[in-house]
């Protein structure tokens, strides 16, 4: 079985986001610990908030104990709506599902 490869130690239990508005540019950033991410609100949770950020996509990657990769996703919002549209989420194991 293959090494998984581990990033920086800062990255441990963390979780890292970029938004971006419809020209790709970046309008939101977080980096938090995964519990934060769990247990917390978000800017998607608000169909206003989305639309006040002109947030289209939502890029992340959510790092384990040990400071792998566990999850990569992507998430798209309807900017008129402020609704999820759609995502895809890349598990550890190269899995992809999407949303």
């Amino acid at each position: 079985m293959a090494k998984k490869k581990q990033f920086s130690a800062k990255l441990r239990d963390q979780v890292l986001m970029i938004g971006y508005n419809e020209k790709g540019q970046s309008v939101y950033t977080a980096f938090m610990s995964v519990h934060q991410y769990y247990d917390g609100d978000h800017p998607w949770d608000d169909a206003k908030k989305i639309n006040e950020l002109s947030l289209k996509t939502v890029h992340g990657y959510i790092f384990n104990d040990a400071g792998s990769l566990e999850q990569e996703f992507e998430s798209h919002f309807n900017l008129t709506t402020g609704i999820f549209e759609n995502g895809w989420q890349r598990d550890e194991d190269g899995t992809i599902n999407r949303a």
